[in-house]
């Protein structure tokens, strides 16, 4: 996840201290999910509200655990936002489009991305042919930076995934 999100923040024009926020929050985004149970990290069925308000928690607790490391203050809003959604329905502050730090909306593309073609203990990964954003995605991901992905991983060396996606242009923003 460092890698893909450098390159889109790199193909999309993103300063060098934010690139390198990038990768630091690419390898640590997660890691407030140390304080989740494995009971609902690993559950295979739906997850509950409560069990989802649990999941929402991570993300101020790895902000919190990386607030004392003073190379990490671009890192850490990162951190909290990345699972904010372009229409406001993610978590935790419930903020919307441009509120979301570009930083944050770069990584979410990429989390995303992880999250289809990765195999979890509670799903199957999807194959090539379906790894292309839905509507529901099109709600977590800034449509310009998520149109931007596949040709920001074209220059990879030798770790590139065959990447679709039906064009985000297609809809009025």
């Amino acid at each position: 996840m460092a890698e893909y999100s450098a390159r889109l923040g790199e193909h999309i024009g993103l300063s060098a201290p934010e690139i390198r926020a990038l990768r630091r929050a690419g390898v640590v985004h997660d890691i407030g999910k140390v304080a989740a149970p494995d009971t609902i990290l690993l559950k295979p069925a739906r997850l509950t509200r409560s069990e989802q308000l649990i999941l929402w928690r991570p993300s101020v607790i790895g902000e919190r655990i990386c607030s004392p490391l003073k190379s990490f203050q671009m890192v850490l809003p990162i951190i909290r936002h990345v699972h904010e959604k372009m229409n406001g329905s993610g978590y935790p502050d419930g903020l919307q489009g441009e509120e979301i730090p570009i930083t944050a909306r770069v990584l979410t593309i990429v989390d995303v991305y992880d999250a289809l073609t990765t195999e979890p203990p509670y799903k199957k990964a999807l194959g090539a042919d379906k790894r292309r954003p839905q509507p529901q995605t099109r709600a977590h991901c800034d449509k310009r930076e998520l149109a931007l992905f596949p040709k920001s991983q074209v220059a990879s060396k030798g770790t590139h995934h065959t990447f679709r996606y039906n064009s985000p242009h297609a809809e009025a923003r």
